[in-house]
C-alpha cells in the first residue's frame, strides 16, 4: 500500500485516488521526497527550530516540513508545501534573535503590449473597444453628478448636508502616509468640526473659495478627529496663512484601476514566472495578468469582418465560433498536481461521489453545495449561480475552510466582493469557522468588531512595529536637520561673501552625507515594513477585500493564484478583473 502511494506522489498525472488524508501524504512525502526532487537551495519559508527540545515538542507535521527544506520547488506555489498559516511553530515570532531568510526582491514586470499576430491580440482589441468607452462614459457621468451638486446647491446647503467645510486653517504634518505628504485641517484650536461626510478614504477637493472657479488640489482623508481632518496629497504645495475650503469629491482611482486591469490582459503570468524562476534569490516579478485569458476573451472572438457584415440574424455568420487564437486549455485548476485535492474534486463533482476513508466531512451543506465546492477547487474557472438565500456565500466560506484546514494548501487565497459591507459579512462568516482572515480596507469602512482582523491592527501588533517606529523617528530627525541645513546654506549663498566659501563647502558636504543617511534609513524602514507585510499575509488563511481595493500596494508582497469573487453580479466585469489580474 505504501509503495502504491509513493508512486502516486511521484507521478500525480497517473495517480489513483488512494487517500485524501493530508497527514498521511505529508508524512509519506517527508520520508521519500528526496527520491524524486533534485537538491537545490529552497527559498521559501519553512519551519525552523532553535533547539532540539523545541523540535521534539513541535507538531509532527511541522517537523516533517522542516526535514525537506532543501528540496527544489517546481513553481512559486508548490503543492508539496504546507500553508504557513497552519504551522504551529513560527520562530520568527517566538525568538527575538531569529531573522527570517530574506526572500527575493519583488519588482514590477516590464509592460507588455500584444502585437498583431500574437495570441489573443484580436480578442483583446475587441475587449478594449467594448469596455473602455463604457468606462469613459461612466466616469464622465460621475463627474457631472459632482459638478451638478457644486453648481446647483448653495454653499450653505452643501455645509448643512456635510459635503463642504469652509474656514479651515492647515499645516503640513511631519509624518507622511506611505511616502505621501499629509496636511492637518481644523477650524481652530479646540473647535469641534460640524457633522460631515469626510470619512477615511473619502476623496476631497481643496480650494480657497470655489472648486468650480479654481483648480482644486485633490487628496484623500486618512484620519479624522472631532477637531481636525488629516488629508493625504500626491505632493506638497504652499499651505500659507489663509483659510481653505474642503469639498467631498469623486475619485478617479476606481476607473484607473479598472483600466489598468484591462491593460494587464496583455500580460502572460507564465512568462513572468519563467523569467524569474523560483530559485532566483535576488529578483522576482510581481505577477500581473491572468491564466484565464482564453476564458475571459472567448466572448470576443468575432472578427472585425464578421461585425461589419450585416447578415441575417439566424445566419451562420452571426453565431460566434471558436477563434484560431482562443482555444480552451486544460480545464483543471491550480491544484491539478495535488493528487489529494484532484481526487476529491473529481469524485465529488459527480452527483453520486465515491466516498473514501479520510475524505473531509462537510457539515450543514447539501449535495449541490458540495458539488459546487468540488468544481470550484478542481477547475480553472467556475461560475456558481443561485437565487438569494441558497447558500452561495456559505459555499465559498466552506471551500476556503476545506482548502486551508483540511488540505492546508500553500497557495495564498484572495476573497473579494464589490462592497465593504459584503466583505465584512464574509469576514464574520470566516471567523465563525475558525479561519484566520485578513481584512484589507480603510479603517473607517470596516466594522469596529472586526478591527483586529485589519491590516492596520496587525501591523500595530507585529513584533517589528517598535523597530519600524524607531527607524521612522530617526528618519524624521534627519529630515528636520536636513531642512535646517538647507535654510542655512540658502542664507550663506545669499550673502555672497568670499570668507564664507569654506564654511559653505563644509555644509554642502554635510548635506550630501545627510542625503545618504536619509536614503539608507528610508530603505531600512521600507524593508522592515515589507517584512511585516509578508509575515501578516502569510499568517492569514485568506485575504478579504473589495475588488477595487485588491489592487492595494500592500498586497504586492505575494501573488494570488486562487481568487473567489462573491456577489459577482453586483460588480462590473472590469471591476471583477482587478483581483483576477494578481497572477
Amino acid at each position: 500500500m505504501r509503495r502504491c502511494c509513493f508512486s502516486t506522489l511521484r507521478r500525480p498525472d497517473l495517480a489513483l485516488p488512494v487517500s485524501s488524508n493530508p497527514i498521511y501524504y505529508t508524512r509519506h512525502y517527508a520520508s521519500h521526497a528526496a527520491c524524486y526532487a533534485p537538491l537545490t537551495p529552497e527559498p521559501q519559508s519553512l519551519p525552523e527550530f532553535n533547539s532540539q527540545e523545541e523540535k521534539q515538542s513541535a507538531d509532527p507535521l511541522d517537523v516533517a516540513c522542516c526535514n525537506f527544506d532543501h528540496l527544489a520547488l517546481t513553481t512559486r506555489f508548490d503543492w508539496r508545501l504546507r500553508a504557513p498559516s497552519r504551522l504551529r511553530v513560527d520562530p520568527r515570532k517566538t525568538s527575538p534573535k531569529h531573522r527570517p531568510r530574506r526572500g527575493p526582491k519583488r519588482a514590477q514586470p516590464p509592460h507588455e503590449n500584444l502585437q498583431q499576430g500574437n495570441r489573443f491580440y484580436e480578442e483583446l482589441q475587441a475587449y478594449q473597444k467594448h469596455f473602455l468607452p463604457l468606462l469613459a462614459a461612466e466616469q464622465a457621468e460621475d463627474e457631472e453628478v459632482l459638478k451638478e451638486r457644486l453648481s446647483s446647491w448653495s454653499e450653505e446647503r452643501l455645509k448643512q448636508e456635510g459635503y463642504c467645510i469652509t474656514g479651515l486653517s492647515a499645516f503640513w504634518l511631519e509624518n507622511n502616509h506611505f511616502g505621501r505628504p499629509v496636511a492637518s485641517f481644523a477650524l481652530g484650536p479646540g473647535i469641534t468640526l460640524p457633522e460631515h461626510r469626510f470619512e477615511n478614504g473619502t476623496q476631497v477637493l481643496l480650494t480657497r473659495l470655489d472648486p468650480l472657479q479654481e483648480e482644486p488640489e485633490r487628496g484623500s482623508i486618512v484620519g479624522t478627529t472631532e477637531t481636525q481632518l488629516r488629508v493625504c496629497f500626491q505632493e506638497m504645495f504652499d499651505l500659507d496663512a489663509g483659510q481653505w475650503r474642503l469639498d467631498v469629491g469623486r475619485s478617479s482611482i476606481v476607473f484607473d484601476r479598472m483600466r489598468t486591469a484591462i491593460s494587464q490582459l496583455n500580460h502572460d503570468p507564465s512568462r513572468q514566472e519563467s523569467q524569474t524562476g523560483t530559485n532566483d534569490s535576488d529578483r522576482q516579478f510581481i505577477l500581473q495578468g491572468t491564466h484565464l485569458r482564453d476564458i475571459l476573451l472567448r466572448s470576443f472572438i468575432r472578427t472585425q469582418q464578421d461585425s461589419d457584415a450585416q447578415s441575417e440574424p439566424d445566419s451562420q455568420e452571426d453565431v460566434p465560433s471558436a477563434s484560431a487564437s482562443v482555444t480552451l486549455m486544460d480545464h483543471r485548476g491550480v491544484f491539478k498536481d495535488d493528487v489529494r485535492i484532484q481526487s476529491w474534486a473529481t469524485r465529488y463533482s459527480s452527483p453520486d461521489p465515491v466516498v473514501i476513508e479520510g475524505d473531509p466531512i462537510l457539515k450543514d451543506l447539501n449535495s449541490t453545495q458540495i458539488r459546487a465546492i468540488a468544481m470550484m477547487i478542481g477547475q480553472r474557472f467556475t461560475l456558481v449561480q443561485g437565487p438569494p438565500g441558497t447558500g452561495k456565500t456559505k459555499t465559498i466560506i466552506e471551500a476556503v475552510r476545506l482548502l486551508k484546514t483540511h488540505f492546508e494548501v500553500f497557495h495564498p487565497i484572495l476573497l473579494c466582493t464589490y462592497t465593504n459591507v459584503a466583505v465584512d459579512n464574509l469576514v464574520e462568516g470566516l471567523l465563525t469557522t475558525g479561519l484566520k482572515p485578513l481584512r484589507i480596507g480603510y479603517g473607517g469602512k470596516v466594522k469596529e468588531s472586526l478591527r483586529e482582523t485589519t491590516l492596520e491592527a496587525k501591523i500595530a501588533a507585529h513584533r517589528l512595529s517598535k523597530d519600524l517606529e524607531r527607524v521612522n523617528a530617526q528618519t524624521e530627525m534627519v529630515e528636520k536637520r536636513r531642512k535646517n541645513l538647507l535654510m542655512r546654506i540658502s542664507e550663506l549663498r545669499s550673502k555672497k561673501m568670499a570668507s564664507l566659501a569654506g564654511r559653505l563647502i563644509n555644509m554642502e558636504t554635510d548635506l550630501i552625507w545627510m542625503d545618504r543617511q536619509l536614503a539608507a534609513l528610508k530603505a531600512k524602514g521600507y524593508a522592515i515594513y515589507q517584512e511585516m507585510l509578508k509575515d501578516i499575509v502569510s499568517d492569514a488563511d485568506v485575504v478579504c477585500t473589495t475588488c477595487v481595493t485588491s489592487a492595494s500596494m500592500a498586497l504586492n508582497v505575494c501573488d494570488f493564484p486562487v481568487v473567489f469573487v462573491d456577489e459577482a453580479s453586483m460588480s462590473t466585469e472590469p471591476a471583477s478583473l482587478i483581483p483576477l489580474m494578481k497572477g
